[in-house]
């Protein structure tokens, strides 16, 4: 691949004193309460963190001598080989282990808090995107590594792995998975030279348009058009460009605040002077589990589907699913492993399911690991809510009441003498009690469902939070046909057909 290196006087760094910072920021914070507008623009090297790309100037273009412990960028690199020189070597991890860093978080709040309008980035890793960061706010300029998207429907799908594809055709080799279209899926990724995607660069100038304020931090800003957004919101006198990075720009003559600082540090005490804390970073998943009831063959099927964030995107985050199931004397397991590249949807198909001891059915979720994440296991009972059949026990009940009060009026009316003894009631109650009870383990046995549920994984702690429910949906309960009554139904019939006959 060829480069282009810059000269030791472009790749040079410069600090703001502490004052200076404190300045800046402060007339930055008072632009942004003052917006009516406000954007921000993330660079390919946008934000500081622990792999190589994503650092607070230009990944490609870090100095030899720099300050930031990813070390020297990549053009960098090989252009000091190529003459013998030397360059600070630096730490880096994989993408996929990357966390996103205090200036991704602070950009969620600040987006959530209503301040920030839209962002616009040029990144790939996707961090922007597993933050947490609002999608329908987000324009990804040159792609998402971990993104693909059908050519013909333009269905997404987010994997756990990078999806790069042929450099010119961009395919996969996957297919999308909606049965009415089978297209071809590509990878996101716009290599130099390439058109960046129609709909997120208008996107990103309409907003540019819109915008008073822009937030242009860690980008060298020399690629185009992408640098072109920034520069549309700097070229007009009575809006305020801020750009934040180590290194010149050429967009600096259009810049009313230029601060020379950490990404993170300009974050941190910008947060501060806006009153508007910083989130702690959760791995946030979004899982939904069907079981679709059979009752002619006794048999139920148990789907699992990741869902990204939104609840729509599929998403391929596990690397083995395992359904543990059985009588209450044994039990079996059942592990799937499927290559997430291929398979959206995993189905598991079980037999003779009545005769299963439900406590005993578990499914036991295995992540790709990218941070540590534990196994995490459900036991089907648990994702049923206790209170589904509330509201029509409640219809009952109440008729039920209503049809026991005319009772008794009835019996008053004909004998005021008679009264109902207060244990035989106590008894009734405790009797409808298990008959609910009944009816929810019914559900849970015979009926088809489904349950949405959000899934929270603390890196820090390595621990996974109780999942939460986010929509459960109760299916229409399969009817075993009672071969019995069936048979006196049309004796009855044949019978009533020939008494018609003879007439």
């Amino acid at each position: 691949m060829a480069f282009s290196s810059r000269t030791d006087d472009e790749t040079r760094e410069y600090f703001d004193s502490p004052e200076e910072l404190d300045s800046k920021v402060t007339k930055l914070a008072e632009a942004i309460k003052n917006s009516k507008h406000f954007i921000a623009f993330t660079g390919a090297g946008g934000i500081q963190c622990m792999w190589h790309w994503f650092v607070c100037v230009d990944w490609l273009n870090i100095g030899k001598d720099t300050v930031l412990e990813t070390g020297a960028g990549v053009w960098t690199r090989q252009a000091a080989d190529g003459k013998g020189e030397t360059y600070k070597k630096g730490k880096s991890t994989s993408m996929f282990k990357a966390m996103p860093s205090k200036t991704h978080m602070a950009l969620v709040a600040l987006f959530e808090a209503g301040y920030l309008k839209h962002l616009t980035s040029q990144n790939v890793d996707g961090l922007h995107r597993i933050s947490g960061f609002n999608i329908d706010g987000l324009d990804e300029l040159h792609g998402n590594c971990k993104l693909e998207v059908c050519s013909e429907c333009r269905r997404q799908y987010l994997r756990d792995f990078e999806v790069y594809g042929s450099i010119h055709s961009h395919e996969t080799g996957r297919l999308c998975s909606v049965q009415s279209c089978k297209g071809a899926l590509k990878d996101t990724i716009i290599h130099f030279g390439e058109t960046l995607p129609e709909k997120d660069i208008n996107s990103a100038f309409a907003n540019a348009n819109t915008a008073d304020v822009c937030l242009a931090i860690g980008s060298s800003l020399t690629v185009t058009p992408a640098a072109d957004v920034p520069k549309r919101v700097g070229k007009k006198t009575s809006n305020t460009l801020c750009i934040v990075n180590l290194q010149k720009t050429p967009l600096d003559q259009y810049a009313k605040i230029r601060i020379y600082a950490k990404c993170d540090s300009v974050m941190e005490l910008l947060m501060q002077k806006l009153e508007v804390p910083i989130p702690v970073w959760y791995l946030e998943r979004c899982v939904q589990i069907e079981v679709a009831s059979d009752a002619k063959i006794n048999k139920k099927t148990i789907s699992v589907t990741a869902l990204d964030r939104d609840d729509i995107t599929p998403a391929s985050i596990f690397d083995i699913i395992t359904i543990h199931y059985g009588t209450k004397k044994e039990t079996k397991s059942f592990a799937l492993r499927k290559l997430c590249s291929h398979f959206d949807k995993t189905k598991i198909k079980i037999k003779n399911w009545k005769l299963l001891c439900l406590d005993n059915v578990t499914i036991e979720l295995s992540f790709m690991k990218h941070y540590n994440e534990p196994n995490l296991v459900l036991r089907l009972t648990d994702l049923v809510p206790k209170n589904e059949n509330s509201t029509n026990d409640k219809s009952k009940e109440n008729t039920t009441n209503t049809n026991t009060n005319t009772d008794n009026t009835k019996e008053n009316v004909n004998d005021k003498s008679k009264e109902i003894p207060k244990e035989n009631a106590e008894e009734k109650k405790e009797e409808k009690k298990e008959e609910k009870t009944d009816q929810a383990e019914k559900v849970k046995i015979e009926g088809s469902w489904e349950v949405l549920l959000g899934l929270k994984y603390n890196p820090l702690k390595g621990e996974w939070e109780p999942p939460l429910t986010k929509k459960f949906t109760l299916h229409k309960t399969e009817k075993v046909v009672d071969s019995k009554a069936t048979k006196k139904s049309f004796e009855s019939l044949f019978s009533f057909l020939g008494k018609k006959q003879k007439e």
